[in-house]
């Protein structure tokens, strides 16, 4: 599994266990850097592979990135990240020009580590909503974190007990809701923060540098459509704007028919189903009018038996705690996969999707007109 593990501080018992149970059984590119005072651990995707950690400021500071960035926003204008440079060197390029300036305009899902050689310290920055949790625990100064939660307390010095209040939480509410966790020693950092270690005092601080504004605009509904359709028209264009084959998770929902309905790219749609289904159907029958090929993941009888065993170390106590995780299969598949969340929006998005039933002939001229918006 992809993911990071890293301490900061001096550290003297081994860690190859803990670095090994961040990958698991599968075969992705790993690294590791380890000084007296700071030990980076990450494991990616071999597609992914780029050389990390990437210098710059005359090597004086080195940068880590798990992730992709697609962008940046400056007063001017927006930039696309060169299809020829690694995110990790775009954001290091950035760093360098701008400093942690370069952060309030970077587009991205990422965590990052840059080690200043110089003032010794070590930071760790992530993007506006914190895409790849990090967990971090504090062990007599040292500071430990990872993007998987259940790898902290292999630490023979970090609680493996629960903290009720978070526990019941979780067990209602499926989540946690801050920084907060049901592990009694483990906290998370704040999305769209940076957290630095100073490794002479050891002292942590941390930095928020973007917040939401509520910015009410006075504009017709039909303004907010069309700035919604244009701005998920870029979001889907910049990321089918590579020369890697595109997959989508095809639920048969409104939320992955609206990203096919975007797409002005041919691409392999999945859909995961223990039978078929009335969703496995209704995929079909989106993925024929789509004109996409549709591969059908089956589920057996013995799936879950199978994989629950093995995916419980995954959770991050975020979801089901009993629930099933995606995991890579042998067979061979399309070297990227558009992961879609549940689209939240108040100007009502489902109804700019391609495949929506129609209900009445104001519904339908709605729909006629949007369609025509997304190609």
């Amino acid at each position: 599994m992809v993911g990071l593990i890293g301490i900061l501080g001096d550290y003297s018992d081994s860690t190859s266990k803990i670095e090994n149970s961040l990958h698991g059984s599968e075969e992705p590119t790993t690294y590791t850097y380890r000084t007296t005072s700071a030990t980076v651990h990450m494991s990616f995707h071999s597609r992914e592979n780029n050389s990390q950690p990437v210098w710059c400021r005359d090597g004086e500071v080195q940068m880590w990135l798990l992730g992709e960035v697609y962008g940046f926003q400056d007063e001017s204008r927006y930039t696309l990240r060169p299809s020829s440079m690694a995110s990790v060197e775009f954001c290091a390029s950035l760093y360098e020009r701008l400093g942690w300036e370069f952060l309030t305009g970077l587009n991205g899902n990422f965590v990052g580590i840059v080690y200043d050689h110089v003032s010794e310290t070590a930071s760790i920055f992530l993007d506006r909503f914190g895409t790849h949790p990090v967990f971090y625990a504090r062990i007599d100064g040292i500071l430990v974190f990872s993007t998987q939660i259940q790898l902290l307390p292999s630490f023979s010095q970090i609680s493996r007990r629960f903290e009720h209040e978070y526990l019941f939480e979780y067990l209602t509410l499926r989540r946690v809701f801050g920084t907060k966790t049901p592990l009694r020693d483990i906290e998370k950092l704040p999305p769209a923060s940076v957290t630095t270690y100073d490794l002479s005092t050891h002292e942590i601080t941390s930095e928020v540098y973007w917040t939401p504004h509520y910015q009410p605009d006075d504009k017709p509904f039909e303004y907010f459509v069309e700035t919604f359709i244009d701005v998920f028209q870029d979001v889907i264009d910049e990321r089918l704007d590579s020369d890697r084959e595109p997959g989508l998770m095809l639920s048969g929902g409104s939320d992955s028919r609206l990203i096919l309905a975007a797409a002005n790219r041919q691409l392999t749609a999945f859909h995961l189903a223990g039978w078929h289904n009335r969703e496995a159907r209704i995929a079909e029958r989106v993925a024929e009018i789509g004109n996409t090929d549709l591969r059908i993941l089956h589920r057996t009888d013995t799936t879950y038996l199978e994989t629950l065993p093995k995916n419980a170390s995954l959770s991050n106590f975020d979801g089901y705690y009993f629930q099933g995780y995606l995991t890579p299969s042998r067979t061979k598949s399309p070297s990227r996969l558009i992961r879609y969340s549940p689209v939240s929006t108040p100007i009502r998005c489902s109804r700019v999707t391609l495949f929506q039933p129609v209900h009445n002939r104001s519904d339908r001229w709605e729909r006629s007109r949007y369609r025509s918006a997304l190609r």
